[in-house]
């Protein structure tokens, strides 16, 4: 199936178009779902050897934290949450993860690699290993183990597209199921999945080999389907257009509207050798992200009403009047050729995201 009809079905086209505000006037309000803080997570180093079955047998998996319950995408207050849970430790060769996944009703039909397989009831994984939002990792993986990893250049609202030449060769993954496959009669529980993503092959996406001290931008999807049960078999619930209905998505960090390649909106995971009292990454550059993204969110919305990005951040911030603009740090913006360079500095650093959605670091 070509990569443009599974999306079809996966992200509605608000959300290709980048209409962050749904057509509706920006406010405080619908900006905050975009701007809340994501949530932070601290992956020790384990020293054991690890079997890869699907068992959390190994005494590291009772050490360190779940990541759980998996709430809706859109993390809108009251919203629906799956008792799932994803947790996470490395060494020097891999980095771990053990994902435990509440399903009632376990199903999949995909087998062969690199398809869709999120078009079944599915994992979905994100890294972005430097966090400027740009070249990052995506793996997916159904029931059957049936794995699709692909990498983007950058996301699709800004143009980007799937490349799923990319494999990981020595990746290891194991499914437990809690229930029977592809069995309507019974109830089930669900599936655990384990991995160990080899670094390795990940170079060319890290900004060192030396894990340790290192924060990647990460999230997981479980993608869950309305299922209904015809002659004895599952089948996808359709609407009134005869399409399935769109699944749910129940991730760690949520996305603020039903887009996962946002990765701004992703978790942060830190890299440790023993978990520390300090998170990964500090409260001060969490609010200079928030900013940069709000400005940047805006410019997408001028640009979608006025085919043209705002000249300076008068004329973007008298264009939107329902907003407030009293910030604890000074934002300056360059205008580029068809785009622009929004800045954000404090006494040691300074923090760039560009209309293309990429973000940098710079000392001084």
């Amino acid at each position: 199936m070509a990569l443009s009809v599974a999306f079809g079905y996966s992200v509605p086209v608000v959300a290709q178009r980048a209409d962050y505000f749904g057509g509706k006037e920006p406010t405080d309000a619908l900006l905050e779902p975009l701007l809340r803080i994501p949530p932070q997570y601290q992956a020790i180093r384990t020293r054991e050897k690890m079997q890869i079955d699907g068992k959390a047998d190994e005494a590291i998996w009772s050490r360190v934290p779940a990541i759980g319950p998996l709430v809706e995408i859109q993390g809108a207050a009251g919203a629906p949450q799956r008792n799932s849970s994803v947790k996470l430790c490395w060494d020097d060769e891999y980095l771990y993860l053990f994902a435990q996944l509440e399903e009632a009703h376990l199903w999949a039909t995909l087998k062969d690699h690199d398809v869709t397989v999120f078009m079944d009831h599915a994992l979905e994984i994100f890294i972005d290993p430097d966090g400027d939002m740009y070249n990052y990792l995506e793996l997916q993986i159904n029931a059957y183990e049936t794995i699709w990893e692909l990498t983007m250049e950058k996301a699709y609202r800004n143009g980007g597209k799937s490349n799923s030449g990319f494999d990981i060769p020595g990746l290891k993954k194991a499914v437990r199921l809690r229930g029977t496959l592809n069995q309507p009669a019974d109830r089930d529980e669900g599936w655990d999945v384990e991995m160990a993503i080899p670094l390795a092959e990940l170079k060319a996406l890290m900004p060192s080999t030396r894990l340790n001290g290192q924060t990647w931008r990460v999230n997981f999807s479980q993608v869950s389907w309305e299922l209904e049960v015809e002659n004895g078999k599952y089948q996808k619930i359709k609407g009134s257009g005869g399409r399935p209905n769109q699944p749910q998505y129940f991730v760690w960090s949520p996305q603020g509207r039903v887009d996962l390649h946002m990765p701004e909106r992703w978790g942060i995971l830190g890299f440790v050798e023993e978990a520390e009292r300090h998170p990964p990454v500090t409260t001060r550059e969490q609010e200079q992200h928030r900013l940069l993204w709000k400005y940047y969110y805006l410019q997408m919305d001028y640009r979608l009403k006025k085919q043209q990005f705002a000249g300076s951040l008068k004329v973007l911030k008298d264009a939107y009047p329902s907003v407030r603009f009293d910030e604890p740090y000074t934002i300056k913006m360059e205008p580029q050729q068809n785009g622009f360079i929004l800045e954000v500095r404090d006494r040691e650093n300074s923090w760039q995201l560009n209309s293309a959605g990429e973000l940098r670091k710079t000392n001084f």
